[in-house]
């Protein structure tokens, strides 16, 4: 679960990937160029965006497959749910309302004292709340 979380985290944060986007992504959409790790992020609209990876994140996705053994499930889902009371991954693609409520309880766990929202991003820079 600490790899998936990571890797998923990571995957937003240096790619700016909405949490949909990051959620829907299938193993395939992560994949070597010019001995470069990239993602492939499936926007609204159908759009595909196809993006170079930071250094962290090729080391947390490489990590995440690695270590759980999914790199070969092509047509799988990247992020999965985990079997309930096991460690297992399932083949169930990972709900954004449930990658959300996992953000969450990370940001809270590390005494992130900032709001962290689906809409953070596209609210409130520049501007004054009132």
């Amino acid at each position: 679960m600490g790899l998936r979380d990571r890797a998923l985290i990571g995957l937003m944060v240096y790619t700016f990937a909405r949490i949909g986007a990051a959620t829907a992504m299938r193993v395939e959409d992560v994949y070597v160029q010019n001995c470069r790790l990239w993602g492939r992020l499936h926007e609204k609209g159908g759009k595909a965006v196809d993006l170079p990876c930071h250094h962290n994140l090729e080391t947390y996705l490489h990590a995440y497959l690695d270590g759980t053994g999914i790199a070969g499930d092509g047509d799988g889902s990247l992020f999965r749910t985990i079997r309930r009371g096991t460690a297992e991954l399932t083949r169930t693609a990972l709900p954004a309302a449930n990658a959300y409520a996992m953000v969450q309880r990370r940001a809270k766990a590390a005494d992130v004292a900032t709001r962290i929202g689906r809409h953070d991003r596209h609210h409130g820079h520049g501007r004054r709340r009132r």
